[in-house]
């Protein structure tokens, strides 16, 4: 591939510092945005422009849930076109997975999924995409449908998804591929299995070879790694304002008071101290317990959801407890990648700050069962969303157009 920015081999003592991030992903992404995420209203434009043409589709989901989804393809040629299919990453996304975030005090709009399905669609796609149930679209959320919905559920969504493209008569039915990103890397194998004969390639984004727990624990135990070995300057096991506000880890441990200045959540149970003589220059303060705060947050993240929460509505659409018990519950990539049809081509995606040694096992397992045709490519500084990030927290912004031309390219030379 021509002008592309990967590295393949980074595995090692740098590994410990890497963060990454499966299904789990939403939890943890909601943390450290949440002060700063939004969903909201499309900004983009709609509408036909001179080399796309969009139709917007219903999608029934069955039960009276309906959703909406919609195709774009070149305005220029007679197709049918190679078909696309985008799965989204984790939470009540729309069809774009568009975000908002605070960025040097000024909003910005965040929509990969039109990135995506623009990018290919002027260069001869038809790609569909479709919001998940529950997003209804102006950045509203139907609490009763999200926070009942099950991983199972968005793998069925995600099937009739499929269907529907395959109906388009702009279409190409011989030339089907499904891309998923995060949560959606982990729908994409499994519909691929289920239909061995209907689907030609799937691109992972951001994928992870182990189960929710496991990868989790090892996000927590990095963080930890990172709060007690980069922020706790003085090793004490306290982390004070001043030593965190600079940090990566600001956006996860501060909210802003009435009068706009920073100050520790208090789910991280902040304590006060007076005459400290921790070295730091600001020797009184509210500090965070690394081991008695931020570690038994974190750690609650893959705790089972229990029989109460279970029947409870759910306050956190980034973290419903029927969601999570279902995604909890699912076995991991690693175990049923081999179950992929052959005649399927597989390219697999990952940020250099993500997860990179996840796929490394999955390409070791792919090599194992002598998978014909399947390949990865790492991308140097990126992170879980494939935009320039540290190595331990991810950031959001627009996909790099080398990452969206490698995709095409692949998805060229593998829909002949």
């Amino acid at each position: 591939m021509n002008n592309i920015n990967y590295l393949l081999s980074i595995i090692g003592a740098k590994s410990i510092f890497l963060l990454f991030f499966i299904l789990s992903s939403t939890i943890i992404l909601s943390l450290l945005f949440s002060s700063s995420i939004s969903f909201v209203k499309s900004i983009y434009a709609q509408s036909e422009s001179n080399t796309i043409k969009i139709r917007n589709l219903a999608i029934d989901l069955g039960n009276g849930i309906k959703t909406n989804a919609q195709l774009t393809f070149p305005s220029i040629g007679n197709g049918p076109y190679p078909g696309v299919l985008l799965v989204n990453l984790g939470g009540p996304q729309d069809m774009n997975d568009t975000a908002e975030i605070i960025a040097n005090g000024k909003p910005k709009t965040i929509k990969q999924f039109w990135q995506i399905a623009q990018y290919l669609s002027e260069k001869g796609f038809a790609v569909l995409r479709f919001d998940k149930r529950g997003a209804e679209g102006n950045g509203t959320i139907n609490n009763n449908i999200w926070s009942n919905a099950t991983f199972n559920d968005l793998k069925k969504d995600a099937q009739k998804a499929l269907s529907v493209l395959m109906q388009q008569p702009e279409v190409d039915i011989h030339k089907i591929s499904i891309i998923g990103h995060s949560e959606g890397t982990q729908i994409a194998p499994r519909i691929t299995i289920d239909n061995p004969d209907k689907i030609k390639n799937i691109i992972l984004m951001s994928a992870s070879a182990q189960n929710e727990s496991q990868s989790t624990y090892n996000n927590i135990l990095r963080i930890l790694q990172y709060a007690k070995e980069v922020i706790d300057k003085n090793k004490d096991g306290l982390i004070s304002i001043k030593e965190s506000a600079k940090s990566p880890m600001k956006q996860m441990l501060f909210i802003n008071d009435s009068n706009g200045s920073l100050t520790f959540d208090p789910q991280f149970k902040p304590i006060q101290i007076k005459n400290n003589n921790s070295g730091n220059s600001n020797n009184s303060g509210s500090y965070v317990s690394v081991d008695n705060g931020i570690k038994p947050f974190l750690m609650n993240i893959i705790r089972p959801p229990t029989k109460s929460e279970l029947s409870s509505p759910c306050d956190n659409l980034q973290d419903c407890p029927i969601m999570k018990n279902s995604s909890l519950a699912l076995l991991p990539l690693l175990s049923i990648i081999d179950k992929v049809p052959s005649n399927t081509s597989i390219l697999m995606l990952e940020g250099e700050n993500d997860s990179p040694e996840q796929v490394l096992m999955l390409n070791q397992r792919l090599n194992d069962m002598h998978h014909p045709d399947h390949s990865f490519i790492i991308y140097k500084g990126l992170g879980h969303l494939f935009y320039p990030s540290p190595k331990l927290f991810p950031q959001m912004g627009p996909i790099p157009e080398y990452v969206l031309h490698d995709i095409f390219l692949w998805l060229s030379d593998h829909s002949k």
